[in-house]
Parts: C-alpha cells; sequence; structure tokens
C-alpha cells in the first residue's frame, strides 16, 4: 500500500513538472502518461537525495517528503484553474489504435526486446539470488554493493562502497533511486528493475518521438530506434567468413546455422575488452558492441542518462520550430551529473553547438535577464555535482582530458598521436579501424556531410556540425583512463550519424526536372538503397542480440552467474546485525564482494579496476600499501585513521593476500573475533 501512495506522489509531482515544461500542452496521450511517471520519478528522488544529505536520514527524509508532497499537492489541486484541461492531455485517443500499422507492430517489437534485454541483465533465482551474464556480472556486483550501501547508511552520507570513507566518484543517481525502493519496502528484485525500466522505456518513447518530429514520419522514426539499439559496424563480413569456413554447405545454409548459433559476437570482435568467453575471442578489433547489449543490460546509468538527454532535446525542438519559448526545457538538466556524466558531456557538446548555430535568431533570449537567471539557477545545481564526483580523484589534480588519437584503434604509451608497435588485435589505420567498428553508418554520414547544401530539413541540417564536433572529440580525446569508455559518448555521436544517414535516402541529388514517372522510379531506387542501408548497418548487432534474447527469462548455467549460495546468507546476516551502516570493513578485494552485496557495509579496498577507470589509482596504491602494512607489520595505525573498524578473513581473504591469522606478529591484540563460528574480528585501533 505504501508504495503504491509512494508512486501516486511521483506521478503527482510528474504532473506539475511537466505541465510546467510543456506550456503549449503539445505532449499528449501514452507519451505524456510515460514521462510524467518518469519525471515524477527523477525529480522527486533527486529532491530526496538533497533533503537525506542535509537531514542526513534517508528513512525520515523519505516520509518527510511523503507527507510535504501529498499536502503541496492537495492544495495545488485545489488552486488550480486548468486541472480538468491538463488531465486530458493524458487521454489516449481511439484514433491512435485506428492507425496501427506495421511500424507499430515493428516498435512494439523493438518495445519488447528491450525490456527483455533489459530484464536478462539480472536475473533472480526465488527472488533472493542474482545471477548476471558475463558481460555484466562485475557491473552487477559493484551496482547492487551500492544500491544495499546508499540504502542502509546512516547517518546518510554519500561514501564509496569499494572505497569506504572516500567520497563517491561514480554516477550514481540510479542507484539511489533502487535503494529508496529497497528502503520503501520493495524487494531488491523489483528494486533493481523498476528504475531501469521507468528511465529506458522513457528514453525509447522519448527517441521514436524525437525521430517522428524531425523526420515527420513514422517509418523512419521507427528506422532510428532500430538502428539505434540494435545497430553495428562491420562484424557481418566476419559472419559470412566464419559461416563459409564453419560449414560445408550452401552459402546461405551456411549462413542461417552460423545465425542460429553463432561462433562470436560479430559486433564484438576484439581481445582486448573481455566480457565475454575466451573462445570468442577475436583479434578483428570491432569494439563498437549492438548498443541494446552493451548499454541497456548491465550500464544502469546509461538509462537516465539517455532519458535526460532526449528529454531536454525533444523539447527543445519541439518548443523552439515552433517558435516557442524553449529554454525552460534545460531544467531537468539540474539532475545530469549525478546521472551520467558522459551523457551530460555528450549533450554539452551537442547543445554548445546548436546555440552557436541559433545565436543570430535567437540572441535576444541569450542575453535576457530571465535567460540568464535561469542559466545561473541551472549552474548551481550542477557544477557541485561536477566538484562532488571529481573530488579525491587524479582527475580533479591532473584535468580532466587527456589527448588520445583513434579511440580503441591501438595504444599509446609514447606519444598519444602516433600508435605504440602494433600488436594482434591493432590497427595502423585509423580509417579502417572506424569503417570496421561503424560501418555503413559511418559512410553513409560522410555522405550526408559532403553533400550537406542539399539537405532541406532545418532541424537534421542543425545536426551536422554537433556530430562532427563529438566525433573529432571522442577521437581526439580520453575522459577516463581507460580509452574504451568514450564509447558512452560515441553512442550519442551515433545516434545523430543514424538520423544524417537515414535522411540522406530522403535527398535530391539530381533529377528534380524529371517526370512524375522517372521521379516514381527513383523513389523506388532510394528506398532499396534504404532497406539494404539498415539490414547492413544492422546485421551484425541483430546476430548477437537474438542470440542473447533467445534464451529468455530462465537461468541458464552456461550464461548466468550467480553472486552468492544459501550458505552465505546466514553469516552475513549475522555480520549486518553485529555492525553499524556505517562500519567500514578490510576484505579480499575481488570483484563479487558479498560484505558490500548482503550486508551493504562498505569496504576499504574493494575490486580495483572500477577505482582505476574512475581516476582512482593513487588511492588504490595507497590503501593497499596500508593493508600491507597492516598484515605484515602488524601495524593498524593508518587503516584506523581511514576509519577501518573490521576485518574478514575468509578464504578468499586469505588467497588474495597470502596471509593467515598467525601471521599477525601480534595476534589478538590486534584484532579481536567476534563470534567463533564466523570469520569477522573486530580491529583494535591503538589509542
Amino acid at each position: 500500500m505504501y508504495i503504491l501512495f509512494f508512486f501516486l506522489i511521483c506521478f503527482i509531482f510528474g504532473f506539475w513538472i511537466l505541465a510546467s515544461l510543456d506550456k503549449e500542452d503539445y505532449i499528449k496521450g501514452l507519451l505524456r502518461i510515460i514521462l510524467t511517471l518518469a519525471v515524477g520519478f527523477a525529480f522527486y528522488n533527486f529532491l530526496l537525495l538533497i533533503l537525506a544529505l542535509g537531514f542526513r536520514d534517508l528513512n525520515f527524509s523519505l516520509h518527510f517528503l511523503n507527507i510535504f508532497l501529498f499536502l503541496l499537492s492537495f492544495f495545488v489541486f485545489l488552486a488550480s484553474q486548468s486541472l480538468s484541461k491538463k488531465i486530458k492531455l493524458y487521454k489516449i485517443s481511439s484514433r491512435s489504435f485506428k492507425k496501427i500499422n506495421i511500424f507499430t507492430v515493428i516498435f512494439g517489437l523493438i518495445v519488447f526486446a528491450f525490456v527483455l534485454n533489459s530484464l536478462q541483465g539480472m536475473l533472480w533465482k526465488d527472488s533472493v539470488f542474482p545471477y548476471g551474464i558475463l558481460k555484466g556480472w562485475g557491473d552487477g556486483a559493484y551496482h547492487m554493493g551500492m544500491i544495499k550501501h546508499l540504502s542502509v547508511s546512516d547517518p546518510f552520507k554519500l561514501d564509496h562502497p569499494v572505497a569506504g570513507g572516500h567520497p563517491l566518484t561514480y554516477t550514481f543517481f540510479i542507484n539511489f533511486t533502487s535503494a529508496v525502493l529497497l528502503k520503501a519496502g520493495l524487494s531488491f528484485k523489483i528494486s533493481w528493475h523498476l528504475p531501469l525500466l521507468i528511465f529506458g522505456l522513457s528514453f525509447v518513447f522519448l527517441l521514436k518521438a524525437f525521430g517522428k518530429l524531425i523526420f515527420k514520419k513514422e517509418s523512419l522514426a521507427v528506422a532510428l530506434l532500430f538502428l539505434t539499439l540494435f545497430g553495428s559496424g562491420g562484424g557481418f563480413v566476419y559472419y559470412f567468413g566464419q559461416a563459409g569456413e564453419k560449414y560445408n554447405e550452401s552459402l546461405p545454409i551456411a549462413l542461417i546455422k552460423e545465425f542460429k548459433d553463432p561462433s562470436y559476437e560479430y559486433s564484438h570482435l576484439d581481445q582486448r575488452t573481455g566480457g565475454k568467453p575466451a573462445h570468442m575471442n577475436h583479434n578483428a578489433n570491432i569494439v563498437w558492441i549492438v548498443p541494446l547489449i552493451s548499454f541497456f543490460s548491465h550500464q544502469r546509468s546509461f538509462n537516465a542518462g539517455a532519458f535526460l538527454f532526449f528529454l531536454i532535446l525533444y523539447g527543445v525542438f519541439l518548443y523552439r520550430f515552433k517558435k516557442k519559448v524553449y529554454w525552460q526545457w534545460f531544467f531537468p538538466g539540474i539532475i545530469f551529473p549525478f546521472s551520467h556524466v558522459h551523457s551530460f558531456l555528450a549533450f554539452a557538446i551537442l547543445i554548445f553547438a546548436l546555440i552557436i548555430q541559433w545565436i543570430k535568431k535567437d540572441y535576444r533570449i541569450f542575453i535576457s535577464k530571465s535567460f540568464i537567471f535561469f542559466v545561473f539557477l541551472i549552474l548551481l545545481f550542477i557544477i557541485p555535482q561536477i566538484l562532488f564526483i571529481l573530488k579525491g580523484t587524479e582527475i580533479s589534480q591532473k584535468g580532466i582530458v587527456k589527448p588520445w588519437f583513434g579511440w580503441m584503434q591501438c595504444t599509446h604509451k609514447l606519444n598519444w598521436f602516433s600508435c605504440d608497435e602494433v600488436e594482434k588485435g591493432m590497427d595502423k589505420s585509423f580509417w579502417f579501424f572506424t569503417l570496421k567498428n561503424f560501418g555503413a553508418v559511418f559512410l553513409v554520414w560522410v555522405f550526408s556531410i559532403a553533400l550537406f547544401f542539399k539537405i532541406k530539413n532545418k532541424k537534421i541540417k542543425q545536426l551536422i556540425i554537433p556530430s562532427i564536433l563529438i566525433f573529432l572529440i571522442f577521437n581526439f580525446f580520453k575522459f577516463q583512463p581507460w580509452e574504451f569508455d568514450n564509447n558512452k559518448i560515441i553512442f550519442y555521436w551515433w545516434i545523430l550519424a543514424v538520423i544524417l544517414g537515414l535522411n540522406f535516402f530522403n535527398l535530391d541529388f539530381f533529377c528534380q526536372k524529371c517526370s512524375e514517372r522517372v521521379k516514381n522510379k527513383i523513389k523506388i531506387v532510394k528506398k532499396t538503397f534504404l532497406i539494404l542501408f539498415i539490414i547492413l548497418a544492422s546485421l551484425a548487432g541483430l546476430i548477437d542480440s537474438i542470440n542473447r534474447l533467445k534464451n529468455g527469462l530462465e537461468i541458464n548455467n552456461t550464461k548466468n552467474y550467480g553472486y552468492f549460495a544459501q550458505e552465505d546468507l546466514k553469516t552475513y546476516h549475522w555480520i549486518e546485525k553485529n555492525t553499524l551502516p556505517n562500519d567500514i570493513i578490510l576484505t579480499c578485494s575481488n570483484a563479487n564482494n558479498k560484505i558490500a552485496i548482503l550486508t551493504g557495509r562498505a569496504v576499504y579496498l574493494g575490486f580495483s579496476g572500477w577505482l582505476w577507470t574512475q581516476g582512482n589509482s593513487e588511492l588504490i596504491q595507497d590503501r593497499s600499501k596500508n593493508i600491507r602494512n597492516f598484515l605484515n607489520n602488524s601495524d593498524s595505525r593508518k587503516i584506523c585513521r581511514d576509519q577501518v573498524t573490521h576485518v574478514l578473513i575468509d578464504e578468499c581473504f586469505e588467497r588474495d593476500f597470502n596471509f593467515s591469522l598467525s601471521k599477525l606478529k601480534s595476534g589478538p591484540s590486534i584484532v579481536e573475533k567476534l563470534n567463533p563460528k564466523y570469520p569477522l574480528y573486530k580491529i583494535k585501533c591503538p589509542k
């Protein structure tokens, strides 16, 4: 009952926020219903986060906010004079059912595939035991630990679940929303999936609506969504080659057999990035993984980032090209940095390029006092978030970006532009690497830019400069220690490139004065090439996606991997009951850290891979040194200074550090076992 009240409050809150954004009531029907819930859910949790940090109590803030918003909504409803008009916007017209066609069916199938893919990212056995996919197994452990940690933190604070006491240097907002649902009484299973579906499906509907807005064609809007999620590069060439080599059959039969049981992931043909069985490694250096799998199954924060990106972009385009005031649509950007930094960065590049093009017509808006005040208000929210995420990382001292040419083409240890010695699985040629990874979409994007003067659609034409700018930036700089993470920015170039690619087949190249008969023949040729483009730009991605989706929602022991067993529950339940929520525990550093997942207690130094990619390598070195000093010299001063309270000396710990309790010189004077049954020791800190 409480959770229904919770979502009612979110929906009412979203009702008024969307009404203030969509002042002209352009958004109607199903899209408005979905956006109301998503916007309300996002802003509710953002406001709750501010309160929880202020009161330092998540539980109190949750109840306080529910009561406050309920009373506020009650008085607003009483005072509202346009309530009935706004409610009518949520009516789904019977005409929309009469307009159902083949593209509606395709859209429905895409939505179904998106939901299934999202659910497959984490399956639950008996609603208790989570099972992750190989590509996102470690990420799943990290996110579950963060969710549990945020839900139990008391007093509430934003510290790192795998580096207790250190600022949380990760875009955590979607995990916070899951923590709130967990706190509100939902199961971990529902708390995990619900925010993903709310933000993810909102993105799907927004992208289709954006496509409809700029193309004015249902078919191209659906094609945009399809290629965004299922698009891929030149991996299909290797698919044809492997089918012919593997099966001694005619080519069509061989292709069908290889499609049903693929030897490789054809949008992920590399040996450097991991996330697949060893026998599927390949040295083709194709690392642009089909977006449906790469971004919308295990990269949780991406759902929130993509939703905010297209919420703002759709609103701005919807209003600006109707010559209405549009800057209110930037307001949801106040949630951006905590939601997804890469999406925020890509949006900043996009909007900068658009404003440069709009400044001649809109300069009066940009110099108006109301607009300047509005921008100042947004920056007041955004800047502290950016500073908080960067706080404590090497990025804050050494700079945000580093020169790095060609994304994943090769390594650049000696020179940021020239490749080191090219090994297997790398490429000498930047253009060959780019063509392999982005395939037909890259080629047609280049052709579209070359023929920009032929583009008559103003909305699409204005996306050329942003697409070029994003392409140059992700190919000349890296924004995290691991260059592969640039793919989170590339995703937005990919969407712009797909838009320009689809529009390319609408251009009038020649024969503008031809007869209708000739023009009709040209239209048929264009449609034929458009279909061929869609096939070539998605074949590898479809093979990988269908191979993933066909597994359904059943746990497969060869494709799903668990995190803990039945016997772990008793041990970690005891640990949770006998430690404080904000205690920091020294454990082994494996990715699957049961302390974080099952108790919500922060660990002193968890899996270093996550900390390294977030720019925390110095922290890893310092804490590793402190641990060695404690274990080898029985010196607890430095780990006590970092507020470590306990050490879990289990098999994993002994294996990880090649350590046994007998090695502690001072033995019992350094640690105290709390219960003979459990391997948890209290650290005795010097006074």
